[in-house]
């Protein structure tokens, strides 16, 4: 699995694209949910509940 993130700017965050493999993408999950980033399949789809 590979996810793109892209996270939205913010006090402390600028807009960053990130590619992740799907290790690194579950082991920064819970951060990535905070900060409100959005994460995308290969496809562009919506990645939800995984």
């Amino acid at each position: 699995m590979v996810v793109v993130v892209v996270t939205t700017p913010g006090p402390s965050v600028r807009c960053v694209d990130l590619l992740l493999c799907g290790h690194h993408f579950r082991c920064s999950r819970g951060v990535l949910e905070a900060m409100g980033a959005l994460v995308l399949d290969r496809s562009g789809a919506l990645v939800t509940g995984r």
